[in-house]
């Protein structure tokens, strides 16, 4: 079944055996009522921590393909960045965040691009990516940098 917040105008596909449940508008925070239907209720959902969409599986996100499901192994909480170019791109763009943008951690970048941008505030940036040349092993999402 296909919704329209009536709030922000945000269109959701939803499993159309979702009815007569309250549905929370992850754009806006709005509450919908769903056309009434029988079936599932939302408590038997989960929130793919990667795409942020309601999916039914345990195993792999309906909407994103992600793996849900960690074996213990470590493989679903690997991210398919890699450190070494992470740590290349610190080395020598860091100072306009340009690791960060790459490991998806947009707030850092952000903030290391504007700063970078003023030049009277370079050399403070490029200390920053010199520490996280070594401390950071986990890309935006929380993965583990391979």
């Amino acid at each position: 079944m296909r919704i329209k917040c009536g709030n922000c105008g945000e269109i959701y596909d939803l499993y159309s055996d979702l009815g007569g449940t309250l549905f929370k508008c992850q754009t806006c925070g709005a509450l919908l009522q769903l056309p009434p239907s029988d079936g599932k209720d939302l408590n038997s959902l989960k929130l793919c921590p990667h795409c942020g969409k309601l999916t039914d599986s345990d195993l792999v996100c309906s909407h994103c393909g992600e793996v849900l499901l960690d074996l213990g192994n470590g493989i679903a909480r690997q991210s398919g960045r890699k450190r070494c170019i992470y740590r290349l791109l610190a080395l020598f763009l860091g100072g306009w965040g340009i690791h960060n943008f790459y490991a998806g951690r947009r707030t850092a970048a952000g903030i290391q691009l504007a700063l970078g941008l003023i030049l009277i505030t370079l050399p403070l940036v490029f200390l920053w990516a010199w520490y996280e040349l070594f401390t950071v092993t986990e890309d935006g999402n929380g993965r583990k940098m391979t």
